[in-house]
């Protein structure tokens, strides 16, 4: 687990950070959320040890610097390098033995899927492939907790699926992933947490169930003006408004009976739809 406990950090006069409290669990995919300047660079380079807060404490139980895997906004490589012999390198600087790291750089290549790629340079490899090729590096030491800043920047949406489904093949395995960007489409499907950020304070934080109290809520609309009164009675979380039957809370797993009965009745069912609070109005109203 990981704590930030009123942590803040200033570039000069300037805070990046203020009093940020945040806790990251084990197991979770954390995506962090915010515009540019937000601070999602300075809280990453503060769990890297890259930096340190002015005030407040960090906490990062057994997860230490060189035991997180990280993956930069702009990974570099040396062009004519082929990419296993690249990761020897990378593995080696670290003080792995090199007879292990044969095995684990195959592996991952595998698991990125760039086997078929491991004798290629570098300078053949597309952006998508470069992304895996860095997350392949920080995956050599099978470290519990991964950071990637911006994992998806500038890549087409073939490329940004590959790096989604992989950082869900990630979890499945029982790592921690945390992760920046500014696209909300990067964070629904992938993350099980989210904290969104705006001028280096945090105004958001929690799983994405729990980040805002949710609509939820089942809308029936009735064509012409049918009596719809015994509907309405058959759960108290049923409202009627006009032609308009509306099933909130414990209601909606009634849907099928109200559908039932509709029918039955001869009812016209002119729409149905399920509604449900999305990310971007939780980010759009934090960001208010």
């Amino acid at each position: 687990m990981i704590a930030f406990r009123n942590v803040t950090k200033r570039y000069g006069a300037t805070p990046a950070l203020h009093q940020l409290t945040l806790t990251i669990s084990s197991g979770a995919i954390f995506g962090l959320l915010g515009p540019n300047g937000a601070g999602k660079s300075t809280l990453i380079n503060l769990l890297m040890g890259f930096i340190f807060p002015d005030d407040g404490t960090l906490e990062r139980g057994d997860w230490l610097p060189r035991r997180i895997g990280f993956v930069p906004e702009r990974p570099a490589f040396p062009s004519r390098c082929p990419a296993d012999e690249y990761l020897m390198i990378a593995g080696q600087l670290v003080g792995t033995n090199a007879a292990v790291l044969r095995n684990d750089i195959a592996a991952r290549l595998q698991q990125v899927g760039l086997h078929h790629a491991a004798r290629w340079r570098v300078n053949q490899f597309s952006k998508g492939m470069l992304q895996r090729l860095a997350i392949a590096q920080a995956l050599l030491s099978d470290p519990a907790f991964l950071i990637l800043d911006e994992p998806m920047n500038g890549l087409d949406p073939a490329g940004q699926k590959e790096i989604r489904d992989l950082i869900k093949s990630l979890r499945r395995e029982g790592k921690t992933v945390l992760f920046s960007t500014h696209r909300l489409e990067d964070i629904a499907g992938v993350c099980t947490h989210v904290g969104i950020l705006k001028r280096g304070r945090l105004v958001r934080a929690g799983s994405l169930d729990a980040l805002a109290p949710l609509r939820d809520q089942v809308v029936i609309t009735i064509a012409g003006a049918p009596t719809l009164q015994a509907i309405a009675a058959l759960h108290p979380d049923i409202t009627l408004d006009g032609n308009t039957l509306t099933l909130n809370g414990d209601a909606i797993a009634h849907k099928a009976a109200v559908l039932r009965a509709l029918l039955e009745m001869g009812a016209e069912i002119q729409s149905l739809s399920h509604q449900r609070t999305t990310l971007e109005e939780i980010y759009l109203e934090a960001m208010r």
